[in-house]
């Protein structure tokens, strides 16, 4: 039996978890880390019109906000929350999970398979 990688990423997304935060640049997005107390480990990555930021997991302010088994999808107002998904890493995904992930859109262009593939790859 061949051994599955499975990892779980944590995005952190707008509209009760449905969408992608908007912002213009990399310097924006540090902007946006630092005001709601998101240590990074790592440098911004920029791929496919997306960046991304690596936030410390260990960090204790991450729980002051909602996460998205927490909400409902209309509840008003709408709010930001970490939204867990799975991914199959490399050549392993013999079953074509992640492409399941395609059809949860975070943007007009891109979807939440975008954006895993993007930084695990």
């Amino acid at each position: 039996m061949t051994a599955v990688n499975i990892v779980q990423i944590w995005m952190f997304l707008e509209r009760n978890g449905t969408h992608a935060i908007y912002v213009d640049d990399v310097e924006g997005a540090l902007a946006f880390a630092k005001e709601n107390g998101f240590p990074l480990v790592s440098a911004p990555l920029v791929a496919n019109d997306m960046i991304f930021l690596f936030v410390d997991p260990s960090c204790k302010e991450l729980a002051s906000f909602y996460a998205w088994s927490e909400i409902q999808p209309n509840d008003m107002p709408m709010k930001e929350v970490w939204r867990p998904f799975l991914w199959v890493k490399g050549s392993e995904d013999l079953w074509g999970t992640n492409q399941y992930l395609n059809d949860i859109k975070v943007s007009p262009t891109a979807s939440v398979y975008d954006a895993i593939n993007a930084i695990c790859t």
